[in-house]
């Protein structure tokens, strides 16, 4: 069995702690993880957009950070077992070019024009592509410790030479005995800003289109569900034929569909509080979500923790019912194997997302890259090193030394 918590929502502010509402509430939610871990293993930690209120360094750096940080120590996970996926308060949207990105966000909105020419705007005018991309500059410098970045965002950073096969969401796999989880980070809010009354976002299928695989379950992870999308009927008809399990943050409120495909919101850990508590409607919470092997299919039961208030400050996460299960069929189909490249040498039993975590979030990233590659060119942004650093890497088959350098 695999066991995920699902959080979304946090909302970190530039607030000292003594000025932060929910400073109390994030005491009680550390109580309440660290109850069920000593209960029960949590294997992931995933979080579904909107980590910050205004995409501000200082609300990564200084808040959420330290959030995750003792989320893992009280789960016992790594830095490897936490995924992330931006929402659209992940974005400064007092960043640079917003008349460049006004001009974008209309245009992309218009019938058909944002999923026809998306993909050649990264690869024919990737300068103007990556004025898009700045409003997302910390939530990336952070989310890329935790290899959350996709190749086009990863590859525009570092000026790299631009591929039909490049991706735009962030991909991993988790096993679940004999059959695998395939999840796939997706940014939902390339159009969020200040004109984003309605939240309407496109979703062009670079953006999420990917194959179906034998022995294989396709995960979704993105902040806004598919009814602030554009074109919703259509995308939505697409995305589910692909994605059997689809994951959700945004709404503030949790709920799950299975309509077919199984759809788990997962409410929002901190919404606007009003008189006396949370927003009206919207109390925060969170979800333990299980995937067990079962014949030709994976069992999913969700367990909601919500929270009540005892007082205008204080209350407890309380759990709820267990829901499920659901039976998720298993592609047995005489379908390609699932991946086709040479295999890397790795070391034993870990895997090249684990080495490059680790080497990320060992703190000497500068100084391995010196060891392994003398003369190498520093640029002033990490995530533009590490991808470099990373290329160069999976080219000479490297993943062995860069272990070892890290735990030397």
């Amino acid at each position: 069995m695999i066991r995920i918590l699902q959080i979304s929502d946090i909302h970190f502010k530039r607030l000292p702690d003594a000025k932060d509402e929910y400073t109390q509430l994030k005491e009680r939610l550390y109580e309440t993880v660290e109850e069920i871990a000593k209960d029960s293993k949590i294997d992931y930690i995933l979080i579904c957009g909107d980590v910050a209120f205004s995409g501000n360094s200082d609300e990564y750096e200084q808040k959420a950070k330290v959030f995750v940080n003792r989320l893992l120590n009280l789960t016992q996970c790594q830095a490897v077992q936490v995924y992330m996926v931006p929402g659209n308060h992940d974005k400064n949207r007092d960043a640079e070019y917003p008349y460049t990105r006004a001009l974008l966000r209309e245009n992309m909105l218009k019938e058909d024009i944002g999923y026809e020419k998306f993909f050649s705007l990264y690869m024919e005018e990737n300068d103007v592509f990556a004025k898009w991309l700045i409003p997302f500059e910390a939530y990336t410098a952070f989310a890329n410790e935790y290899r959350c970045v996709s190749d086009c965002v990863a590859n525009t950073k570092a000026g790299k030479k631009k591929e039909y096969g490049d991706k735009f969401y962030w991909e991993d796999k988790i096993s679940v005995g004999p059959y695998t989880l395939r999840l796939h980070g997706i940014n939902s809010c390339y159009v969020s800003d200040w004109e984003d009354d309605k939240h309407d976002q496109i979703l062009p299928k670079e953006l999420y289109h990917t194959t179906k695989n034998k022995n294989v379950v396709n995960v979704s992870i993105m902040h806004h569900p598919l009814e602030f999308v554009k074109d919703k009927e259509r995308v939505e008809q697409e995305i589910d034929g692909l994605y059997q399990i689809q994951l959700y943050g945004h709404i503030h409120k949790q709920t799950i569909v299975n309509n077919g495909t199984l759809k788990i919101y997962s409410g929002a850990i901190m919404p606007p509080k009003g008189e006396g508590g949370g927003e009206e409607g919207y109390e925060p919470v969170f979800n333990l979500i299980d995937f067990k092997e079962g014949d030709g299919v994976i069992s999913v039961s969700v367990r909601p923790y919500k929270w009540e208030w005892m007082s205008k400050e204080d209350g407890v996460f309380k759990a709820q019912e267990e829901v499920g299960p659901y039976d998720i069929i298993v592609d047995n189909a005489n379908a390609k194997a699932d991946g086709q490249n040479k295999a890397l040498k790795m070391p034993k039993g870990v895997s090249q997302r684990s080495v490059e975590v680790d080497f990320l979030q060992s703190g000497r990233t500068d100084e391995i890259i010196s060891k392994m590659y003398d003369g190498f060119e520093f640029s002033d942004d990490a995530l533009t090193d590490s991808s470099t650093f990373f290329e160069r890497v999976r080219k000479d088959d490297r993943y062995i030394d860069l272990y070892n350098y890290i735990h030397e």
